[in-house]
């Protein structure tokens, strides 16, 4: 076991958020490896989706407000999935690695939609998939977990998210921790297996790619502000009426969240 044993239990007991920002880090480390992968195919269409699904979960943890529909998004990658050709013996180790990264990404929406637990331990499974890969493909010896814990490319990663999980293990849901985790993502602005943004063709993306405009983010609290002052206003006139007003969580929520736990995943 390359990580201790204590270490996924101890993903697995994050928070849904937090174990959705411990895998989008991880997929944002990726991006470079998808695409890549992605251009060698002339797949740009493959590289925007990718990057619109990033942006869209940055978005949704930056702004409290948000308005974005994680379902629809998460379905916008179905046509991206990287599948193997089927009459290939050997998938190519960028073929691999593309899925590692879809794999991981997945992962950063089904924390919130699906909230099964161990969608942080499958990005990290994933990300660390991608750093054996290489370390296998440049042996000639076959490698277990021994040697490949004691190869450099393999402790990086694991220090990489060893240090991940402590800082969101203890964080609290504030919008500078966005901008820090983006900043980590984009360190070096290297890909896990240090592919870089430039020879990977996309490297008109930064960090400042994904984050919002104060001002936005202030829109948009302003516009909670003044929508929940209505419904307040609106509640106290019905139940002055003589009408039965719910606060807090509706009849029927329960069966929702029901309903989201039998969303299809996009991959397992």
């Amino acid at each position: 076991m390359i990580f201790g044993e204590k270490f996924y239990p101890a993903l697995s007991r994050l928070s849904p958020w937090r174990q959705s920002l411990y895998a989008l880090v991880l997929a944002q480390r990726q991006f470079p490896n998808f695409a890549l992968w992605a251009s060698m195919g002339e797949n740009r269409a493959a590289v925007s989706a990718f990057n619109e699904a990033l942006k869209a979960l940055w978005n949704f943890h930056q702004d409290k407000f948000n308005h974005v529909n994680l379902e629809v998004e998460l379905s916008k990658l179905d046509p991206f999935i990287p599948e193997p050709e089927a009459e290939e013996e050997d998938v190519s180790v960028g073929t691999l690695m593309a899925i590692n990264a879809m794999t991981t990404l997945t992962a950063a929406f089904d924390a919130i939609l699906m909230k099964e637990g161990n969608e942080a331990e499958i990005a990290s499974k994933s990300s660390l998939s991608c750093v054996v890969l290489t370390c296998e493909q440049a042996s000639d010896e076959e490698l277990d977990d021994d040697a490949l814990r004691e190869m450099e490319a393999v402790d990086n990663e694991v220090n990489f998210q060893v240090s991940l999980y402590e800082l969101l293990s203890g964080a609290k849901r504030e919008k500078d921790l966005n901008l820090f985790l983006l900043k980590l993502a984009f360190k070096e602005r290297l890909s896990n297996v240090g592919i870089s943004y430039e020879d990977a063709g996309i490297e008109e993306i930064t960090a400042e790619s994904y984050r919002l405009p104060d001002t936005l983010l202030k829109e948009h609290a302003k516009k909670a502000s003044v929508a929940r002052e209505k419904r307040e206003a609106a509640a106290a006139k019905a139940e002055a009426q003589g009408h039965k007003v719910y606060r807090g969580v509706k009849p029927g929520a329960g069966r929702e969240k029901r309903r989201r736990r039998d969303v299809k995943r996009t991959l397992r």
